[in-house]
Protein backbone atom coordinates (compact mmCIF):
# COMPACT_ATOMS: atom_id res chain seq x y z
CA UNK A 1 0.00 0.00 0.00
CA UNK A 2 2.84 2.39 0.85
CA UNK A 3 4.39 2.01 -2.62
CA UNK A 4 1.06 2.80 -4.32
CA UNK A 5 0.53 5.89 -2.19
CA UNK A 6 4.10 7.13 -2.77
CA UNK A 7 3.72 6.64 -6.52
CA UNK A 8 0.36 8.44 -6.54
CA UNK A 9 1.81 11.27 -4.43
CA UNK A 10 4.75 11.68 -6.82
CA UNK A 11 2.50 11.81 -9.88
CA UNK A 12 0.11 14.19 -8.12
CA UNK A 13 2.93 16.57 -7.13
CA UNK A 14 4.28 16.49 -10.69
CA UNK A 15 0.90 17.48 -12.12
CA UNK A 16 0.53 20.26 -9.54
CA UNK A 17 4.00 21.62 -10.41
CA UNK A 18 3.16 21.68 -14.11
CA UNK A 19 -0.19 23.31 -13.32
CA UNK A 20 1.53 26.05 -11.36
CA UNK A 21 3.96 26.68 -14.21
CA UNK A 22 1.10 26.95 -16.69
CA UNK A 23 -0.74 29.35 -14.39
CA UNK A 24 2.29 31.63 -14.14
CA UNK A 25 2.86 31.63 -17.90
CA UNK A 26 -0.81 32.19 -18.74
CA UNK A 27 -0.25 31.08 -22.32
CA UNK A 28 -2.26 28.76 -24.53
CA UNK A 29 -0.94 25.21 -24.48
CA UNK A 30 -2.03 21.79 -25.67
CA UNK A 31 -1.68 20.68 -22.05
CA UNK A 32 -4.18 21.85 -19.42
CA UNK A 33 -3.88 20.52 -15.84
CA UNK A 34 -6.71 20.34 -13.32
CA UNK A 35 -7.18 19.58 -9.63
CA UNK A 36 -10.12 17.46 -8.46
CA UNK A 37 -11.97 17.12 -5.16
CA UNK A 38 -15.29 15.37 -4.60
CA UNK A 39 -16.99 12.23 -3.37
CA UNK A 40 -18.35 8.86 -4.51
CA UNK A 41 -21.74 7.35 -3.74
CA UNK A 42 -21.30 3.63 -4.34
CA UNK A 43 -22.78 0.17 -4.15
CA UNK A 44 -21.54 -3.30 -5.08
CA UNK A 45 -23.65 -5.29 -7.53
CA UNK A 46 -23.88 -8.93 -6.50
CA UNK A 47 -24.03 -8.50 -2.71
CA UNK A 48 -27.86 -8.34 -2.56
CA UNK A 49 -27.71 -4.83 -1.09
CA UNK A 50 -29.22 -2.09 -3.25
CA UNK A 51 -28.64 1.65 -3.00
CA UNK A 52 -25.74 4.09 -3.33
CA UNK A 53 -25.24 4.35 0.45
CA UNK A 54 -21.46 4.09 0.80
CA UNK A 55 -19.87 7.56 0.57
CA UNK A 56 -16.17 8.14 0.10
CA UNK A 57 -13.50 10.54 -1.12
CA UNK A 58 -12.65 11.06 -4.79
CA UNK A 59 -9.64 13.35 -5.18
CA UNK A 60 -6.56 13.85 -7.33
CA UNK A 61 -5.30 15.60 -10.44
CA UNK A 62 -5.90 15.50 -14.18
CA UNK A 63 -4.22 16.59 -17.38
CA UNK A 64 -6.18 17.52 -20.53
CA UNK A 65 -4.45 17.23 -23.90
CA UNK A 66 -6.00 19.31 -26.69
CA UNK A 67 -6.90 17.54 -29.91
CA UNK A 68 -8.18 19.00 -33.21
CA UNK A 69 -11.47 20.89 -33.16
CA UNK A 70 -13.50 20.50 -29.94
CA UNK A 71 -11.92 17.29 -28.66
CA UNK A 72 -9.52 16.53 -25.84
CA UNK A 73 -8.02 13.49 -24.17
CA UNK A 74 -7.35 13.45 -20.45
CA UNK A 75 -5.90 11.17 -17.83
CA UNK A 76 -6.23 11.37 -14.06
CA UNK A 77 -4.54 10.09 -10.90
CA UNK A 78 -7.18 9.58 -8.19
CA UNK A 79 -7.62 8.25 -4.69
CA UNK A 80 -11.12 6.79 -4.81
CA UNK A 81 -13.10 5.20 -1.95
CA UNK A 82 -15.83 2.72 -2.94
CA UNK A 83 -17.78 -0.10 -1.31
CA UNK A 84 -21.23 -0.84 0.01
CA UNK A 85 -23.43 -0.29 3.04
CA UNK A 86 -26.85 -1.65 3.96
CA UNK A 87 -29.73 0.40 5.33
CA UNK A 88 -31.39 -0.39 8.68
CA UNK A 89 -34.17 -2.30 6.89
CA UNK A 90 -31.70 -4.16 4.60
CA UNK A 91 -30.09 -6.98 6.51
CA UNK A 92 -27.01 -8.72 5.15
CA UNK A 93 -26.99 -12.25 6.49
CA UNK A 94 -29.04 -10.96 9.41
CA UNK A 95 -26.71 -8.15 10.53
CA UNK A 96 -25.46 -4.66 9.62
CA UNK A 97 -22.87 -4.64 6.86
CA UNK A 98 -20.29 -2.14 5.59
CA UNK A 99 -17.59 -2.66 2.96
CA UNK A 100 -14.72 -0.19 2.41
CA UNK A 101 -12.69 -0.48 -0.80
CA UNK A 102 -9.90 2.10 -1.28
CA UNK A 103 -8.38 2.38 -4.75
CA UNK A 104 -5.80 4.30 -6.70
CA UNK A 105 -7.59 4.91 -10.03
CA UNK A 106 -6.13 5.99 -13.36
CA UNK A 107 -8.91 7.06 -15.79
CA UNK A 108 -8.30 7.71 -19.50
CA UNK A 109 -11.09 9.82 -20.99
CA UNK A 110 -11.97 11.03 -24.51
CA UNK A 111 -13.90 14.33 -24.37
CA UNK A 112 -16.03 16.58 -26.55
CA UNK A 113 -16.20 20.28 -25.57
CA UNK A 114 -19.34 22.35 -26.11
CA UNK A 115 -18.19 25.95 -26.46
CA UNK A 116 -19.87 29.34 -26.68
CA UNK A 117 -19.39 31.98 -29.38
CA UNK A 118 -16.26 33.30 -27.60
CA UNK A 119 -14.66 29.85 -27.72
CA UNK A 120 -14.96 29.20 -23.99
CA UNK A 121 -16.02 25.82 -22.63
CA UNK A 122 -19.61 25.50 -21.43
CA UNK A 123 -19.85 21.74 -20.98
CA UNK A 124 -17.53 18.77 -21.50
CA UNK A 125 -18.86 15.29 -22.37
CA UNK A 126 -16.57 12.32 -21.79
CA UNK A 127 -16.37 8.55 -22.02
CA UNK A 128 -13.46 6.34 -21.06
CA UNK A 129 -11.91 3.52 -19.12
CA UNK A 130 -10.49 3.40 -15.58
CA UNK A 131 -7.64 1.14 -14.46
CA UNK A 132 -7.94 0.43 -10.75
CA UNK A 133 -5.56 -0.79 -8.06
CA UNK A 134 -6.94 -1.80 -4.66
CA UNK A 135 -4.76 -0.52 -1.81
CA UNK A 136 -6.96 -1.43 1.18
CA UNK A 137 -10.19 -3.15 2.07
CA UNK A 138 -12.16 -3.47 5.29
CA UNK A 139 -15.41 -5.33 5.83
CA UNK A 140 -17.61 -4.96 8.89
CA UNK A 141 -20.43 -7.31 9.89
CA UNK A 142 -22.54 -6.58 12.94
CA UNK A 143 -20.20 -3.71 13.87
CA UNK A 144 -17.14 -6.00 13.96
CA UNK A 145 -14.35 -6.17 11.39
CA UNK A 146 -14.62 -9.37 9.35
CA UNK A 147 -11.57 -11.29 8.16
CA UNK A 148 -11.51 -14.08 5.58
CA UNK A 149 -9.41 -17.07 6.77
CA UNK A 150 -8.40 -17.85 3.17
CA UNK A 151 -7.24 -14.28 2.48
CA UNK A 152 -8.72 -11.27 0.73
CA UNK A 153 -11.51 -12.12 -1.74
CA UNK A 154 -11.00 -8.84 -3.64
CA UNK A 155 -8.88 -8.55 -6.76
CA UNK A 156 -6.02 -6.06 -6.57
CA UNK A 157 -6.31 -4.91 -10.21
CA UNK A 158 -9.38 -4.17 -12.31
CA UNK A 159 -10.96 -2.02 -14.99
CA UNK A 160 -14.10 0.13 -15.16
CA UNK A 161 -16.05 2.01 -17.83
CA UNK A 162 -17.07 5.63 -17.26
CA UNK A 163 -19.27 8.36 -18.67
CA UNK A 164 -19.27 11.93 -17.39
CA UNK A 165 -20.46 15.48 -17.87
CA UNK A 166 -18.63 18.58 -16.68
CA UNK A 167 -20.24 22.03 -16.45
CA UNK A 168 -17.59 24.74 -16.76
CA UNK A 169 -18.04 27.96 -14.76
CA UNK A 170 -15.94 31.05 -15.63
CA UNK A 171 -13.37 29.00 -17.56
CA UNK A 172 -11.53 27.70 -14.50
CA UNK A 173 -14.11 26.01 -12.28
CA UNK A 174 -16.03 22.88 -13.22
CA UNK A 175 -18.68 20.65 -11.66
CA UNK A 176 -18.25 17.06 -12.79
CA UNK A 177 -20.88 14.31 -12.67
CA UNK A 178 -19.54 10.82 -13.41
CA UNK A 179 -20.92 7.28 -13.56
CA UNK A 180 -18.62 4.22 -13.36
CA UNK A 181 -19.17 0.48 -13.56
CA UNK A 182 -16.72 -2.42 -13.29
CA UNK A 183 -15.87 -4.24 -16.49
CA UNK A 184 -13.98 -6.90 -14.53
CA UNK A 185 -14.89 -8.96 -11.49
CA UNK A 186 -13.79 -7.29 -8.24
CA UNK A 187 -13.67 -10.63 -6.36
CA UNK A 188 -11.31 -13.54 -6.99
CA UNK A 189 -13.73 -16.32 -6.06
CA UNK A 190 -17.41 -17.18 -6.39
CA UNK A 191 -19.60 -15.58 -3.72
CA UNK A 192 -22.41 -17.99 -2.80
CA UNK A 193 -24.82 -15.17 -1.94
CA UNK A 194 -24.22 -13.27 -5.22
CA UNK A 195 -27.22 -12.75 -7.48
CA UNK A 196 -25.01 -12.28 -10.56
CA UNK A 197 -24.82 -15.12 -13.13
CA UNK A 198 -21.14 -15.90 -12.39
CA UNK A 199 -21.54 -15.26 -8.64
CA UNK A 200 -19.16 -12.34 -8.96
CA UNK A 201 -19.36 -8.69 -7.90
CA UNK A 202 -18.99 -5.30 -9.61
CA UNK A 203 -18.35 -1.75 -8.38
CA UNK A 204 -21.24 0.52 -9.35
CA UNK A 205 -20.95 4.17 -8.31
CA UNK A 206 -21.58 7.84 -8.99
CA UNK A 207 -19.22 10.76 -8.39
CA UNK A 208 -19.79 14.44 -7.80
CA UNK A 209 -16.53 16.34 -8.14
CA UNK A 210 -15.34 19.91 -8.23
CA UNK A 211 -12.51 20.76 -10.64
CA UNK A 212 -10.13 23.68 -10.95
CA UNK A 213 -8.91 23.96 -14.54
CA UNK A 214 -5.65 25.87 -14.99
Amino acid sequence: MQNYLLTALFLFSTLVAVAQEQFVRKEESIFRPALILGFNASQVDGDNIAGYRKFGLNAGAAAFIRLPKNFTFNFEILFSQKGARNSPNQAFMGEPFRLMLDYVDVPFVFNYHDRNSQGNDVAIFGIGVVFTSLVRYKEFRGGREWEYPEGSPYNRLGAEALANLTFVIRQHFGINLRYMYSMTNIVNRKMDFSAMPNQGQRNNYLSLRFMYLF
